[in-house]
C-alpha cells in the first residue's frame, strides 16, 4: 500500500469536492469517442455519520458504504475548516482490510491527509468490493476536535467507478465539558466545615420541622444511597457519637450518580 506523507501548503494543490464531481463527469470522455453515453447517475448508498465528541481530543470517523451493488473502485474526498477541526490521518477501514487479506494488495491505492482535507483513491478490480462479503467500513478518518464547544461541518464526497456517487455533510458536535464536581464533607449538613452534633440536628430540623434545606444534599446523604431521609440522620448520630457508622469526612466530590443536584457551598477546604 502506498501512502504519501503530508506536504506543506505551497506543495499541495487541494482536491476539492468540485474536482471530484468533475472527475465523475469526464471519465467517460477519457475512455474514447465510441464509448456509449453513461446511464443516468444513481445515488450511491454511503454515509459519514455525524457524531458528538469531547473537546480537544482525537476521534475516529468512519466512511460507510451500504450499497448492495459491488464496486470496482472509488474516490473519496473530505474537506473541513482547519482552524476548527483538523484531519490527522486517513486509513483503510475493516472492510478494505478484509478485502486485502482475502485477495492481496490492490493495484491502485492512495491515501492523503492534511489538516483541512483528505482523500482516498482505491481500485479493487477483481473481485469487486461487496459489502455483503467484506462489510460496510471503507475508511477511518482520525480527526482532532477543537477545544471549543460547538457544531463543525465536514463536507464529503464518495464516487464509485460505476458512475454512482454520494455526498453530504457530517456534523461534528463538540460537547461542552461537564462542570467540575464540588468538593464537600459528607455529614457536614450545616456547612460549618466540621461534622458534629449540630449536623444531625440540622438534618432532623429540615426533615421534620421545615427548617431550610442543606446547601449540599450530598453532604446530608450520609449513606450515599441517593436519598436524604431519616436513615441519614440516624447514621450521622451514630458517626458523631462513635457508635458504629463509618463516615468518611474527607473533602471530595461525589462520585455516585444520583439526582440530588449540585452543591452550593464553600465550607469544605481540602
Amino acid at each position: 500500500m502506498r501512502s504519501r506523507a503530508p506536504l506543506s501548503r505551497p506543495q499541495v494543490t487541494r482536491i476539492t469536492l468540485t474536482t471530484a464531481l468533475l472527475l465523475t463527469l469526464i471519465t467517460p470522455a477519457l475512455q474514447g469517442q465510441n464509448t456509449p453515453p453513461p446511464p443516468p447517475q444513481q445515488t450511491l448508498e454511503a454515509t459519514v455519520p455525524s457524531v458528538t465528541v469531547e473537546p480537544g481530543g482525537l476521534f475516529t470517523l468512519p466512511v460507510l458504504l451500504s450499497d448492495p451493488l459491488p464496486i470496482p473502485g472509488f474516490l473519496f474526498l473530505a474537506d473541513t475548516n482547519p482552524t476548527q477541526l483538523q484531519f490527522l490521518s486517513i486509513a483503510p477501514g475493516a472492510g478494505i482490510e478484509a478485502h486485502t487479506t482475502a485477495n492481496g494488495a490492490p493495484p491502485v491505492c492512495d491515501l492523503f491527509a492534511d489538516p483541512g482535507s483528505c482523500f482516498a483513491l482505491w481500485q479493487f478490480l477483481w473481485p469487486l468490493y461487496d459489502v455483503a462479503v467484506y462489510g460496510e467500513e471503507l475508511l477511518l478518518i482520525t480527526v482532532i476536535a477543537p477545544p471549543t464547544a460547538g457544531t463543525y461541518p465536514i463536507d464529503w464526497f464518495l464516487g464509485a467507478d460505476t458512475g454512482e456517487s454520494a455526498g453530504g455533510t457530517a456534523l461534528i458536535t463538540v460537547a461542552a465539558p461537564p462542570d467540575a464536581a464540588t468538593d464537600f464533607e459528607r455529614g457536614d449538613v450545616n456547612d460549618d466545615g466540621a461534622c458534629n452534633l449540630g449536623d444531625p440536628i440540622a438534618l432532623l430540623g429540615h426533615l421534620f420541622a421545615g427548617l431550610p434545606a442543606p446547601n449540599c444534599y450530598d453532604a446530608a446523604d450520609v449513606d450515599d444511597d441517593g436519598v436524604v431521609g431519616l436513615a441519614d440522620a440516624v447514621n450521622l448520630l451514630s458517626a458523631v457519637f462513635g457508635t458504629g457508622f463509618p463516615l468518611d469526612e474527607s473533602c471530595q466530590p461525589d462520585l455516585t450518580e444520583d439526582s440530588l443536584g449540585a452543591c452550593e457551598r464553600a465550607g469544605c477546604a481540602p
